[in-house]
């Protein structure tokens, strides 16, 4: 551990890549929609340096004709293509049931174009020009997000083949490969590595002052694991930007919690999900998604809400350094009653303080 209260670097499982992680060998299959040639010929060879099966299609009307008979792994889409347009392929894609994963491809420099079509059910998005890297960049992370949705579905299936065995081993194995996955993604991004399991391990020093049960003090443990699952849909461009998020853009960080719920709702029960849901409301209801206050905000989500704010305050950002972890504890305190809670903000300085003494 260091001197911010951060467990080093080797406490922390490294996937050297995600192909190890899902053991997944079959070639991805990827339907590219441009009605410019040119476009779909650089695309195709970028695409190609990665080892996929590429189809083409040149309009809207193809593209959908070709999606609902044929399998893909993803979908590049263009948004501005004469007749159809991506947007309009898109929610049709979605209203017939289709979770193929989606990127949108767009000239535009008008962000909240790409939002809207974030909110009609696109995984990302990528602005033309683009290089090829930044284009395969992308696409490992759809084939991250889908492998996550194999996963989820291999679970439910096997849980309900294996219900009446009680076949726990198979939960366990899932939250493993879930793991697996949040540290093959922080591994990707300097700044937020090893953040799930701070935010962890902050939460149950909380959760262990607060003498909560076994079954109480799992739930805080799964949750505060999983509580930024929901950030495999957003934008690396976002994620990683350097200084302040635009207006549009934070609405799009704002998408995470539900997002994140809806990736775990076959796997965890209701309350674990509230606290996924709700790690980012405060205490006095400025929060999000639902802007909830008070008490109304489940007890496991604030616990999480100050672990998680106390790891972003003592973890290094590309516009700013790491606060001292005194420092931080000291901001916790100035929000309380704000941000916090404030019965819980005490017990929970004075536990970070105590295991870091003992540390």
């Amino acid at each position: 551990m260091d001197k911010n209260g951060h467990q080093q670097e080797s406490d922390f499982i490294e996937l050297d890549d995600f192909q190890h992680f899902s053991g997944s060998k079959k070639i991805p299959r990827i339907l590219i929609v441009d009605d410019d040639a040119i476009v779909r010929k650089v695309i195709t060879d970028a695409m190609e340096l990665l080892s996929c099966d590429v189809t083409e299609a040149e309009n809207g009307e193809q593209a959908l004709e070709m999606a609902m008979d044929q399998y893909f792994d993803l979908i590049l889409l263009d948004i501005m293509m004469p007749g159809k347009s991506g947007i309009e392929c898109l929610q049709e894609l979605r209203s017939k049931g289709s979770e193929v994963e989606v990127i949108m491809v767009t000239a535009s420099q008008d962000l909240e174009v790409a939002i809207e079509a974030m909110r009609h059910g696109a995984n990302d998005y990528i602005r033309k020009p683009f290089t090829p890297r930044e284009l395969q960049v992308s696409v490992e992370k759809a084939f991250q997000r889908a492998d996550l949705k194999f996963f989820t579905r291999d679970y439910t299936l096997s849980l309900e083949r294996k219900i009446e065995a009680k076949d726990d081993q198979i939960r366990l194995l899932f939250y493993e490969a879930i793991q697996a996955m949040i540290n093959t993604i922080e591994a990707k991004d300097f700044y937020t590595k090893g953040h799930s399991h701070r935010v962890t391990m902050y939460a149950m020093w909380l959760a262990k002052e607060l003498k909560l049960n076994f079954k109480e003090a799992k739930d805080v443990h799964l949750a505060a694991q999983l509580h930024d699952i929901g950030k495999l849909s957003v934008p690396d461009a976002i994620l990683n930007k350097p200084g302040n998020l635009t207006e549009e853009e934070f609405s799009l960080i704002k998408l995470h919690p539900e997002r994140g719920c809806k990736i775990l709702a076959p796997i965890l029960s209701s309350q674990n999900l509230n606290c996924v849901m709700h790690h980012h409301e405060k205490w006095e209801g400025s929060g999000y998604p639902s802007g909830l206050s008070g008490n109304d905000i489940p007890l496991k989500a604030r616990i999480i809400t100050i672990a998680d704010s106390c790891d972003a305050m003592t973890s290094r950002r590309s516009y700013r350094a790491p606060m001292k972890i005194s420092d931080a504890c000291e901001e916790v305190e100035t929000c309380s009653g704000t941000h916090f809670d404030p019965e819980l903000v005490g017990t929970f300085t004075a536990s970070v303080k105590e295991n870091l003494r003992q540390s």
